[in-house]
């Protein structure tokens, strides 16, 4: 082996033992990965293996690790682990087409760093498989515009056919649809938001595409096909993620592969053309986006004080840029060639940290305590199989908790005879109290309320405290026991 094969190697190597750590110590999460563990369990359980669910793929590979790990996280999981490892690969071979060597380093570490596959990379998604098929498939077409002998274009040829097939068992309009927030929470700037969030480097793919409307030069042609595809592939997920009902980090992280290379090309191009005012740019976005990162994801200050840092260093930013525009051509190509390490690098560096927070502390969006409740409602129920179930719906679907499913052991999806449970559903991030009220008499209640705030949380508390007791209390739980 080559020394640069060893670094592509040793890169993955060290992304992926990011993604194993704590790997099963981290609860299964109600949506959508308890669907998709429950399906799986429910699969090796009744040996039905016809899915309902339009991305199955998951579901199987699901299925197939509770044959082998048992019902554990691992069952759930792996497969996802699998698809990182698969679209870290593909990703440096698609970007070494178009990118120098240490750009397609960077690739690689800005896929595997971003928040969105840290988070969903380490769950069971479709997410991950969908972006993985879909990398193969793109790595597949092109590859087949090269000139291969007989027997590898048959080999080449049959992975484009195992990432189409692997694509559409993985369909993402489940989560395209129902895996985010309202489309109200941050107004049009909700998904561009989103993907500064995911890496703040991502913000370049943004630039490239406002250059790309008055520098034709940039636009990619069919001499370039896979830079081509990964535009569309970009363009079309803003589009449609722009227009669809719900907006998250897993959503943007059908996207984030091609903003990567994207973004990497734009610094080459940039630079390559010797246009000291686009590479300024570029680095003032992804400055802002830095800052914008480190304000919102590191240390989730509230929206306000955002503001004011942003507007702060906006002027700063103006002013330097007017300062920088004021020196000589030659000034300006300095300062283009030392602001990229310490610009890129750090842009790059701080989502790395951001990753590393998520495996060693959870992400702010994890639910946690449904292992807590199950586990008290297995020990101290053993003569009353039965709870009521009181959530906040904010749609059909919330009726049924995926985690606490799981960790109940087929409580929750009828598969234990004698095992039952009522639902009471109240307005989402609000109580009714007749509701409330409603559910007095129950031996025992579990309150899953999520983005519900701390008054809410203690008027449920002063409508049951007469009568119950909090046996269990987590930040997304709490288990009423009747005294």
């Amino acid at each position: 082996m080559t020394s640069r094969q060893h670094t592509v190697i040793a890169t993955v190597l060290v992304i992926i033992g990011l993604y194993v750590m704590r790997l099963t110590s981290a609860e299964i999460q109600p949506s959508p990965e308890g669907l998709i563990a429950v399906g799986g369990e429910h699969i090796v359980l009744f040996d039905e293996w016809k899915v309902s669910s339009t991305a199955p793929l998951t579901t199987w590979a699901s299925a197939v690790g509770v044959l082998v790990f048992g019902a554990t996280p691992l069952a759930a999981r792996w497969f996802a682990i699998i698809c990182v490892l698969v679209t870290l690969v593909i990703t440096y071979l698609v970007a070494r087409r178009s990118l120098n060597f240490q750009n397609s380093i960077l690739a690689i570490v800005v896929v595997g760093t971003s928040i969105p596959f840290i988070t969903y990379g380490r769950q069971a998604t479709d997410v991950v498989p969908f972006v993985a098929c879909n990398m193969l498939a793109v790595w597949a077409v092109v590859k087949l515009r090269d000139t291969l002998s007989s027997s590898t274009r048959l080999g080449v040829a049959a992975l484009l056919v195992l990432g189409l097939a692997g694509s559409a068992l993985s369909s993402p309009i489940t989560a395209v649809l129902y895996g985010g927030s309202p489309v109200d929470s941050r107004g049009p700037l909700e998904v561009p938001l989103l993907l500064v969030e995911a890496s703040p480097f991502l913000a370049g793919a943004l630039l490239w595409c406002v250059v790309m409307t008055y520098r034709r030069e940039y636009i990619p042609t069919w001499l370039q096909p896979d830079v081509l595809v990964l535009t569309v592939w970009f363009l079309a997920g803003l589009v449609i993620l722009a227009v669809v009902p719900t907006r998250s980090s897993l959503t943007v992280a059908y996207i984030i592969v091609p903003a990567t290379i994207l973004a990497l090309r734009a610094t080459e191009q940039f630079r390559e053309s010797r246009r000291m005012g686009l590479i300024i740019a570029f680095y003032g976005v992804v400055s802002m986006a830095s800052l914008w990162f480190v304000l919102s994801g590191l240390l989730h200050l509230p929206p306000t004080q955002m503001l004011l840092f942003l507007v702060a260093a906006a002027g700063c930013g103006v002013g330097l840029a007017g300062v920088l525009i004021m020196r000589s051509q030659k000034r300006r190509a300095t300062m283009a060639v030392v602001l990229f390490r310490p610009v890129i690098f750090g842009a790059i560096g701080l989502a790395a940290l951001g990753s590393v927070l998520v495996v060693m502390k959870g992400s702010p969006t994890v639910i946690t305590g449904g292992r807590a409740v199950a586990s008290a409602l297995h020990e101290d129920t053993l003569a009353v199989h039965s709870f009521t179930y009181l959530y906040h719906a904010q749609r059909d679907a919330d009726a049924f908790n995926g985690q606490l499913a799981w960790y109940t052991n087929g409580w929750m999806t009828g598969w234990r005879p004698g095992y039952r449970y009522v639902l009471k559903a109240m307005p989402q991030n609000t109580v009714d109290e007749y509701v409330v009220r409603s559910v007095r008499g129950a031996s025992w209640i579990v309150y899953y309320h999520p983005n519900v705030t701390a008054d809410e949380q203690k008027l449920v508390r002063r409508l049951l405290i007469d009568q119950y007791s909090a046996h269990v209390e987590t930040p997304h739980y709490t288990l009423y026991r009747n005294r």
